[in-house]
């Protein structure tokens, strides 16, 4: 969940992006501790919340960049 003072969205992290935040392969959350519900927020990325991290979104062929982190994730 990413969340800023505009509204909160869903996201799906895919390996590469969670590796990066938390340098946690997805496969690992998945097969060693068992995070298989995507509306259930992984221990590990608990490490993340609350701050400010950039992201570039990709919807279709248009970018954007957003600054998300407050409050949330």
């Amino acid at each position: 969940m990413l969340a800023d003072n505009t509204k909160t969205a869903m996201v799906t992290l895919f390996n590469d992006a969670i590796i990066s935040l938390i340098d946690t392969p997805c496969v690992e959350m998945v097969i060693q501790h068992g995070y298989d519900n995507p509306q259930q927020i992984p221990k590990p990325t608990e490490t993340i919340r609350g701050k400010e991290k950039i992201f570039l979104l990709q919807f279709n062929n248009r970018f954007y960049n957003k600054l998300c982190g407050q409050p949330g994730f």
